[in-house]
This record gives structure tokens, C-alpha cells and sequence, in this order.
């Protein structure tokens, strides 16, 4: 975590005091998930300590933009104050585990301990729509995933437990997992899901037929995969193609073709993989180090991006129409262990930070 004694006593748009037990929570801030909405106005931060933070992303990259465009003696520039803070911070009364949108609706699915919730953005309000009761009240939903009639839960009780968006009625439970559940991956139709978790194993389900997953692979037990200093568990999967899948955790991350079930290519590097997104024909990671690393297809590394935190746990990106009125044409965000949120709008630098207070 850096540069967390540097935090500022006063909002930039409210003024309002920080209190000394405020500055303690912010210090021991973790945002393990954050994502950005459909049409790109909203990114949200699933906060640790159990708060849900929602930012005006595109209002806050256009005025980036604005400002940087103008000279830096521009005596007009004086009294503008960057926006960096939420748009709306709420109290979720649980830790936040999980992030995500639903179909292209402004609703958040928020993922706690025994509960998933559905928060809502209309006529500049958050609100809490519904509430969905995990089986146990100590069951963490790790990761979740969605469609526009679905919504899927990976959790603490090696379980994924699939949810009717409108009944809320539970409709499957994969439990093949000897291990709880760090990642899932909905495939673009829908009928397959893919999930990694703490025993080592990546499995393939027909949702279609949900009973037994199709198949199974387990890079750890390769070994020019293996580290034995991370362990073995899955912490990402990431479609490339139909046909080819990203997965890491402990072991190195690598490319795997889901027909053959083998890997072509090992992206090598020192830090184990929490998270992997791609964007762009590239493929972002992040993990147990500072900065993102920028790889090709080919394993090859192109860039390394800087991070307000030496842990990374989220990534979110959005490409936006060339239409839109930002003055940019992509976001990409990082954040973890650190009450910050790094934001950069190309592949060489980080442009700003957000701060989740």
C-alpha cells in the first residue's frame, strides 16, 4: 500500500471533515471487485469494509481530458477542482466480495457474506431494489456473474449457485469444487461457465445440463506451470475466443484451448495472477505486485502500467464509441489493496486516481 498517509481531511466538492476513525478505515481500505456499467458513465468499487462506491466515471474522464488540455499557466484553472470522489458511497452492512452489472441496465449486483443484492441508479439516486439470501449467512460471494435472466454466484462453500433474475428462485448448484470459488466466467451465450477455485481446478459447465461439469484441467499439475511458493489455486479465468481461455492464480497464467484441453503459452512473470481481462487484442493482469502488466497474445510482455497498490485484485475497461463526449476513447482501472483507484485512458502511463471516501 503506498502513499496512504497523504489522505486528505476534506472532500473536494462537500467539504465535509474526515474524522480520525474515518482516516483509520480509509488506511485499511480493500476494494476486491469494481466494474464499470454497460454504456460507461458508472464505475463501482465493492469495498472490504462494506460500503459500495459509485464514481461519474465519464463525467470525471472528460474533465481529465479538459484540463490537460489547457495550458498549465491557464490562471482559470485556479480554482477547478478535479472530480475524485464518489458520486454515491452507501453502507452494504456486509463485506463486498463481488461487483457486477446486469444485461445493460444501470443496476449493480453486489456480492457479500450470505447475500447478494441489487442496487439501482434512477434520477441520481442508489437505491436497494432486492436482496437474495446466500444458503448460509456466512457464505462469501466471491465472484459473481450475469446474464439477462441469470444471475451466478461463486462462494466460500465451494458452490456456484445460479439465481432467475426477476423470482430470485435458485435455479442451479454446481458443486464439484473441493475448494471455495475465486473466479467464474459466463460464456457470451450463456450456456457455458467456466470457474476457477482454491483446489487447482478450472471446470467447464453445460448450463443447459448442469449436473456434472463437461470438463476439467488443473494447470498446477504442469510443471513449468507449477509454483510451489503461490500454491495451487485458480484466481481468473478469461475467455480470449470461443475457443481459448485464460487461467492463473498460483501458477503461472497460461492459454488453453478448450477442445484439446492443453495450454500453448505461459506468461511468465515473478507475482502470482489475481486477475486477467482482455481488452483490445491485449491482455491486462494484475497481482501480488505493483503495476499491470500489458501482455500480447503471444506471452510476449508490452508494457507494465504503474498502481497505487502492491496488490491488485480488480481490473475494469471500457471502450467507448468514438462519438462519445469524453475526449477519450478508452478507460482502464485497477485497484486493491489501497483506498485508491488507478485510472489511465491509453497503454503508457496512469492518468489520475480516484479516492473511495
Amino acid at each position: 500500500m503506498k502513499d496512504n498517509n497523504n489522505i486528505s481531511t476534506k472532500d473536494t466538492e462537500t467539504e465535509r471533515t474526515i474524522t480520525m476513525s474515518d482516516k483509520r478505515d480509509i488506511f485499511y481500505t480493500t476494494i476486491l471487485s469494481h466494474v464499470m456499467s454497460a454504456d460507461g458513465r458508472h464505475l463501482a468499487c465493492g469495498l472490504k469494509r462494506g460500503k459500495l462506491a459509485v464514481f461519474d466515471i465519464q463525467s470525471i474522464v472528460k474533465q481529465n481530458h479538459e484540463l490537460d488540455a489547457k495550458a498549465e499557466d491557464d490562471e482559470n484553472l485556479v480554482d477547478v477542482k478535479p472530480l475524485r470522489r464518489p458520486q454515491h458511497l452507501v453502507d452494504i452492512e456486509t463485506p463486498v466480495y463481488s461487483v457486477t452489472t446486469i444485461g445493460h441496465n444501470s443496476q449493480f449486483v453486489v456480492g457479500g457474506k450470505g447475500q447478494l443484492q441489487g442496487w439501482v441508479r434512477e434520477d441520481n439516486e442508489l437505491t436497494n431494489e432486492w436482496t437474495i439470501h446466500l444458503p448460509a449467512n456466512d457464505c462469501m460471494a466471491n465472484t459473481v456473474a450475469t446474464t439477462d435472466d441469470m444471475i451466478y454466484t461463486g462462494c466460500g462453500d465451494n458452490n456456484v449457485y445460479g439465481f432467475d433474475v426477476e423470482t430470485h428462485k435458485q435455479i442451479h448448484r454446481l458443486c464439484e469444487h473441493n475448494g471455495y470459488i475465486n473466479c467464474i466466467l459466463l460464456a457470451k451465450d450463456g450456456q457455458r461457465l467456466y470457474s476457477g477455485a482454491e483446489d487447482g481446478s478450472v471446470r467447464i459447465w453445460d448450463l443447459r445440463c448442469p449436473r456434472k461439469s463437461v470438463s476439467t484441467f488443473e494447470p498446477y499439475k504442469y510443471s513449468d506451470l507449477q509454483r510451489q511458493k503461490y500454491g495451487n489455486w485458480i484466481g481468473t479465468v478469461e475467455l480470449v475466443s470461443n475457443d481459448w481461455l485464460l487461467c492463473g492464480g498460483g501458477p503461472h497464467l497460461s492459454l488453453w484451448h478448450l477442445n484439446m484441453l492443453s495450454y500453448s503459452t505461459r506468461f511468465v512473470t515473478d507475482s502470482s495472477t489475481n486477475v486477467a481481462v482482455v481488452h483490445n487484442d491485449y491482455i491486462i493482469t494484475g497481482g501480488n505486485t505493483t503495476g499491470l502488466n500489458i501482455w500480447e497474445i503471444n506471452g510476449e510482455l508490452k508494457s507494465v502500467l504503474p498502481t497505487a497498490t502492491d496488490n491488485v485484485f480488480s481490473i475494469a475497461t471500457h471502450q467507448y464509441k468514438q462519438s462519445a463526449d469524453t475526449g477519450i476513447d478508452q478507460v482502464i482501472s485497477a485497484a486493491g489493496m489501497s483506498y485508491k483507484v488507478d485510472v489511465c485512458t491509453n497503454w503508457k502511463y496512469k492518468d489520475f486516481e480516484l479516492v473511495v471516501y
